[in-house]
């Protein structure tokens, strides 16, 4: 069966206002390590489409664009508002459209995404040349590839869980040794106490392990769904070094401070 857009494109995708400014834009950019931001209006239907190239030629920085401004910039940047700069009325494609039409569409028009839009014209998701080039790499390899970096992260965790599961094994083992010695050899109160003490610990660790595997466990069914380094909540990037210390966790930093403030 022929691909469609709905799936391979990223749902719900980080937007901005009209009326946002250009730093805001150029922030958001690089918070979320995006090249275009659909700009939508209050009900969500799309009003046109900012680049990074837009940006650069607007704020004349060069390469800067996509690292922090300097200080003599941010107020040059903060009075171009984003709809004095984006593009009006740019290409879009139906949710239910080919991944050809997509590409044809896209080479046509010489763009590097395609907001996605419903009969409504309100945004739900947005196709760029990375996603036709998931497409493709499936279509020839069988599953969608994620980038390198996460590649080798998915072989780290998938090497851990191997470790995890032989340790789990080892600690089942010598905590039954534990607990019968615990529980039928004689012994005075010192040695009761050592036994009890070394039980405890291997509990203890044990259940470290296994909240461990869980967390595992969870980042590879993210990964083997491509999602394993996408935010749930914003949708942007979750740093790497992140997922190693957190493999399962599903938000970046910014928006679990925010769900921890807000009680979520």
């Amino acid at each position: 069966m022929p691909s469609t857009v709905k799936s391979w494109m990223t749902r719900d995708p980080i937007t901005i206002s009209p009326d946002a400014s250009a730093l805001e834009a150029q922030a958001s950019m690089l918070r979320f390590g995006i090249r275009h931001l659909p700009v939508v209006d209050e009900q969500r239907r799309l009003v046109g489409i900012l680049s990074v190239d837009d940006l650069r030629a607007a704020l004349r920085v060069g390469s800067e664009v996509r690292a922090p401004l300097p200080a003599h910039e941010r107020a040059a940047a903060a009075e171009w508002r984003v709809g004095e700069l984006m593009s009006f009325g740019p290409a879009t494609i139906e949710p239910d459209a080919l991944l050809a039409a997509a590409a044809q569409r896209m080479a046509s028009r010489r763009v590097g995404c395609l907001p996605v839009v419903d009969r409504d014209h309100r945004l739900v998701g947005i196709l760029s040349e990375t996603d036709l080039l998931q497409a493709l790499a499936a279509q020839h390899g069988g599953r969608r590839i994620a980038p390198s970096v996460i590649d080798a992260l998915v072989t780290d965790l998938r090497r851990e869980r191997a470790v995890i599961l032989a340790q789990l094994g080892k600690s089942n083992r010598e905590e039954q040794r534990l607990t019968a010695e615990f529980s039928d050899a004689p012994s005075d109160e010192a040695d009761r106490a050592e036994r009890y003490n070394e039980l405890r610990l291997e509990e203890s660790l044990a259940g470290f392990a296994s909240r461990r595997l869980a967390s595992i466990d969870l980042a590879l069914e993210r990964a083997d769904a491509a999602r394993l380094d996408v935010c749930e909540a914003c949708g942007g990037r979750i740093p790497l070094a992140r997922l190693r210390a957190l493999p399962g966790t599903v938000h970046c930093i910014d928006c679990a401070r925010a769900g921890e403030r807000s009680g979520a």
